[in-house]
């Protein structure tokens, strides 16, 4: 259900189709035709407030206030000796080492009074406003002041990205969680590594110590965590070529057209999944595919006699189960190569989708004229090809293996019949080796 709503802002007069949340999910062909219209009025807004801004938002503004931030951060309580804040391109920003950093070494250490947070806002002068204004109450960030008619959309995107790139958690001094910005530490770029930063509860302070070996002149990261590449932009505004975590979600489900519909449906429930369309991780590296990627390839290919099978097999004995996720699986060799090759192909048509060559995206990005913005797009597309070209490898070598393994099993059995093994026996050992065959193929992908 949707209904019309009617907002002024800046003198403009806008309509906006508000969606009942518990509607049916929006395709993502409408989402986007919604972003284009948002986007139009936007831009109107932007044009309005043209030249209303009070605010310096450029790079030179930020490098030229490094001296007196630094002087500030090191006259409260600050300490970090060994780094400086220093100008690594476009990485933009970054902590420099100024000596010889060594793996596991503590380098910074921010006490609790420079952080801002939610709970030190209340705590401020903006304590009486945020209390009184029901929206302050829960986004204190976005304080109703004197200069709110100078605040433009622009500004507010600009403390919106400042604040959600930047913000971590810590301990609130009632030892709740609270969100906060962390000054000096937040300025180290990301690499790949562990998580070393922590809350010292003893000093009421932040310390990070180095994820590695840094040498004089280098530039200090730290990991932020695994996130995907397309996490990595959204919420910190970067894309990582080296991501080791990174990942491309793709969409699978079974068609409630198949005649096999309502047997797959009932034996993906029984794994604990569905049917209707699911996103599933496709990872970087060697295990691009988890064990619910695999059962959902299996389940999607089965016979009607193989569903039934299996659904007799969950209704007696649940542990049963198990084996269409885990290495110790039994499926046709039909049934396999059916759910690889139907992998290879929605790998490949997705790939199709990006439309331009690498040597098309490497001009772009070494073009000076283009906005950053789209850069940054266009690393994502790289890095997202990437991930989807190695998937397609590990797909295509998987299927070859299990068809390599079962040839070598009718190569075994040929050989039994001939030194006079009888047929039941070479049944059986055939059923044994059709096991250990998959499972072959499957854990030499690191599927788990």
């Amino acid at each position: 259900m949707e209904h019309m709503r009617t907002v002024p802002i800046s003198g403009l007069k806008f309509n906006f189709w508000i969606t009942n949340p518990s509607d049916t999910p929006v395709l993502p062909v409408k989402q986007w035709e919604e972003h284009v219209k948002l986007r139009e009025m936007v831009e109107k807004i932007r044009k309005r407030q043209a030249g209303q801004s009070l605010f310096e938002m450029s790079d030179q503004y930020r490098r030229d206030h490094i001296s007196s931030f630094t002087q500030w951060f090191n006259e409260n309580g600050g300490v970090a000796k060994q780094v400086v804040i220093d100008d690594f391109g476009h990485q933009g920003l970054g902590l420099k080492a100024v000596s010889e950093i060594k793996e596991g070494q503590h380098f910074i250490t921010i006490p609790r009074k420079l952080m801002m947070s939610a709970e030190s806002a209340r705590n401020s002068d903006l304590g009486p406003l945020i209390e009184k204004d029901n929206i302050l109450k829960v986004c204190p960030e976005t304080a109703k002041l004197p200069l709110r008619r100078h605040f433009t959309f622009d500004d507010h995107r600009w403390a919106v990205s400042t604040v959600t790139t930047r913000q971590n958690k810590i301990p609130s001094t009632t030892g709740e969680p609270t969100l906060a910005l962390i000054p000096m530490w937040d300025m180290c770029n990301h690499c790949n590594g562990t998580i070393t930063t922590g809350y010292d509860l003893a000093e009421d302070s932040c310390k990070s110590m180095s994820v590695r070996d840094f040498h004089a002149g280098e530039e200090v990261c730290i990991f932020y965590g695994e996130r995907s590449n397309g996490d990595l932009l959204v919420h910190n505004g970067f894309v990582f070529e080296e991501n080791a975590h990174d990942k491309v979600s793709i969409q699978l489900g079974v068609s409630k057209s198949d005649p096999l519909f309502q047997m797959k449906e009932r034996l993906l429930a029984s794994m604990g999944m569905t049917a209707s369309s699911h996103s599933f991780p496709v990872s970087h590296g060697e295990r691009p595919f988890d064990s619910e990627l695999v059962t959902f390839l299996r389940i999607f290919s089965m016979t009607e006699d193989e569903l039934k099978e299996w659904l007799k097999k969950a209704s007696e004995d649940t542990n049963e189960l198990k084996k269409l996720s885990g290495v110790q699986t039994f499926v046709k060799e039909e049934t396999e190569n059916k759910g690889w090759q139907f992998l290879e192909t929605r790998l490949t048509l997705l790939l199709k989708q990006y439309n331009t060559a690498d040597s098309e995206d490497c001009e772009l990005l070494e073009n000076p004229e283009f906005p950053p913005h789209k850069k940054l797009c266009i690393r994502l597309k790289r890095a997202e090809k990437k991930v989807l070209q190695n998937a397609l490898k590990h797909a295509a070598a998987t299927r070859s293996k299990i068809k390599d393994s079962y040839e070598e099993r009718d190569l075994d059995c040929d050989d039994q019949n001939t030194n006079g093994h009888n047929d039941k026996s070479c049944t059986e050992e055939n059923t044994s080796n059709m096991v250990d065959a998959t499972i072959s193929a499957v854990d030499q992908l690191c599927v788990q």
